[in-house]
């Protein structure tokens, strides 16, 4: 394999896609669709915020706040609002509010084979594309009501937008980059990282180039005067990008100055920085939380995506044989290695590496002196952007408490970098094609160290079966055995408490399950999914609680039967002990009820990705 994912070889960028290119994006998305809305029956809200974000539609926000008390908090609204949207339009179901996370994740697929063909060229997308479709993390947040996936997808595209405005006089570019990361911002309030991650590669990219990127005059001398010239005018670009993207965001800013402004947000927010002090710690526990929800399907993505290459090499390089590929021993090397090193140093590291090699190789490449103008390549470009993609936020995701669902933003960039490294391969099979002519090798003084026979062993055949064999077992096989892709565990064990739990309240209060829902009020604590699913069985009078101050033996008693569900989560909440041994006197114990959580929950707790305990659930009737 070649080691320079710039290879000259490589097709030019501004090609139009042929129509086995086409194909296999279409194959791809299609794969990953079905991966994604595979057993929509086990699917339902069940974590923390799943509930925040899913329960707009059961509140009218006519006091002007969001529609569910603190959402600000924990998100802008973006997401909220088309989940509301979406049950508006479907009514309020778990799989309407998951759905547009299994839309966004799927049109990922498409969108990074796009961003990867432009920088990378067509195989590097190809192989992106595969990595991103057959991965079992993203597969799983893709079927949630969570807000990262949808955040990746306009990351994505506007680093995409960013590197084309800075590399092009295209206003649409300019304004595009600004729009979409705008979006970004309202869907998560680290929506600014496309105008972080475009900084960070412009600087070196204008400054250096390719090292050693300086540039010297007819005496020799250094001369950065060409460079900081082109800087300037880059920058002026991005300031403008990150104007509008900064106009975009700022009614949602003002709307905060109602809610404490977004001092209250970044004070919210310092609660989950371990800072460096738990730097390696919160590495560990994140590498450890990825490996859990890593599966063979996940494994198996790195040979699909070589397969998947190598099908598109064999439709787009002229005069490619198999044969011809298979007899030289440095590509069925790089092949066995490609295809072992996921199973024996895990996904995660794999990633890290391959992306870490592609980067390394944008740096080391050496430009003429005096040629400025190379550095204004989009390939350069998109390297650097790589680079400072990958290099921030591996420094500074361990930063905070270790979810595993703020590692999306980086496996995407390692989902680039890799299927960059892999695509290379397809440079160095356009090579070998062109160094076979009829019956026979034209040498000459660049042909790779292993010669290409003229007469094709018998044996040749024998390893190309095997090779096809293998990897189309391994693409194939995981999908037969579900039960071993992470994503399609079940997540309706909350849920499905819920008929027992009315059970229990309309016999304690003598009313039909059927006809007698309105006859009692139901109040959550800290466990918004459980209203959200208290709402889909049909109880209108729930509510979600801030404190027990209401249950204090010197409150009033309430109007109506009034029950209390109080969820594994009241125990994480300041001062909850205090509020429940005050009110403990007029709450009367009705029912305990135990379950056991998905991996999403457990995953985003205190608790080792191995563990399986069980959580409780109580419920309440207020005296």
């Amino acid at each position: 394999m070649s080691a320079d994912p710039f290879s000259n070889t490589q097709r030019p960028l501004s090609v139009g896609a042929t129509a086995v290119e086409w194909w296999l994006v279409g194959l791809l998305f299609l794969t990953g669709l079905g991966l994604r809305a595979a057993f929509p029956s086990r699917l339902a809200v069940e974590q923390f915020d799943e509930g925040v974000y899913a329960s707009n539609v059961f509140f009218t926000g006519e006091t002007g706040d969001e529609r569910y008390p603190e959402q600000h908090l924990y998100a802008p609204p973006l997401l909220p609002e088309v989940i509301f949207f979406v049950m508006s339009i479907a009514g309020p179901s778990n799989a309407a509010a998951i759905s547009v996370n299994i839309i966004a994740g799927s049109l990922m697929v498409p969108l990074v084979w796009w961003v990867g063909r432009n920088w990378f060229g067509p195989a590097g997308g190809l192989a992106s594309a595969t990595l991103v479709a057959l991965n079992d993390v993203h597969i799983f947040f893709s079927r949630t009501a969570l807000t990262d996936i949808l955040l990746c997808f306009f990351l994505t595209a506007a680093v995409q937008f960013i590197c084309v405005a800075l590399t092009t006089r295209s206003r649409f570019a300019v304004l595009s980059a600004g729009a979409v990361t705008g979006l970004a911002w309202w869907t998560k309030y680290n929506g600014w990282l496309p105008l972080a991650i475009g900084l960070a590669g412009l600087v070196p990219w204008r400054l250096l180039g390719r090292l050693p990127g300086w540039t010297t005059d007819q005496t020799g001398r250094l001369n950065l005067a060409p460079n900081i010239r082109l800087l300037a005018g880059s920058l002026a670009r991005w300031g403008i990008v990150a104007l509008v993207a900064f106009l975009i965001w700022l009614p949602w800013l003002r709307l905060l100055d109602a809610r404490g402004g977004y001092a209250a947000i970044a004070a919210n927010h310092r609660g989950y920085i371990v800072g460096l002090a738990g730097w390696w710690d919160s590495l560990v526990a994140q590498t450890a939380k990825l490996h859990s929800l890593s599966g063979s399907l996940s494994n198996s993505a790195l040979p699909a995506a070589l397969f998947v290459t190598l099908i598109y090499v064999k439709f787009s390089v002229p005069r490619f044989t198999w044969n011809r590929l298979l007899s030289n021993r440095r590509i069925l090397i790089g092949v066995l290695l490609i295809c072992c090193m996921p199973v024996i140093f895990g996904l995660p590291e794999t990633l890290c590496v391959l992306t870490a090699a592609a980067a390394f190789s944008v740096l080391r490449r050496k430009r003429p002196a005096g040629d400025v103008e190379l550095s204004s390549s989009r390939q350069v470009l998109a390297g650097w952007l790589v680079t400072a993609w990958f290099v921030g936020l591996l420094a500074t995701t361990p930063l905070y408490t270790p979810y595993p669902r703020l590692t999306l933003p980086f496996l995407t960039v390692c989902w680039l970098g890799a299927g960059m490294w892999v695509g290379s391969v397809r440079d160095q099979f356009a090579v070998i094609a062109d160094k076979v002519s009829v019956g026979k090798v034209i040498r000459s003084e660049n042909q790779l160290p292993n010669d290409l026979p003229a007469v094709v062993p018998a044996a040749t055949y024998m390893r190309e079966a095997l090779l096809f064999s293998g990897l189309v077992a391994l693409t194939i096989l995981p999908v037969a055995f579900f039960r071993s892709v992470p994503g399609w565990q079940s997540r309706t064990s909350l849920a499905d408490q819920t008929p027992s739990i009315l059970d229990a309240i309309c016999e304690n209060v003598g009313v039909n399950r059927q006809t007698g829902l309105d006859r009692f009020a139901i109040s959550t604590y800290a466990d918004p999914a459980l209203l959200f699913q208290m709402r889909l069985a049909g109880v209108s009078l729930v509510s979600p609680l801030v404190n027990l101050n209401f249950a204090r033996p010197e409150a009033p008693p309430p109007l109506i039967p009034r029950f209390v569900l109080i969820g594994p989560r009241a125990g994480q909440t300041a001062g909850f002990d205090d509020q429940f041994a005050a009110a403990q006197s007029r709450l009367e114990l009705i029912a305990t009820y135990h379950y056991r959580p998905s991996d999403l929950v457990i995953l985003d707790g205190a608790h080792a990705p191995d563990s399986k305990s069980d959580e409780e659930l109580k419920l309440y009737r207020v005296k």
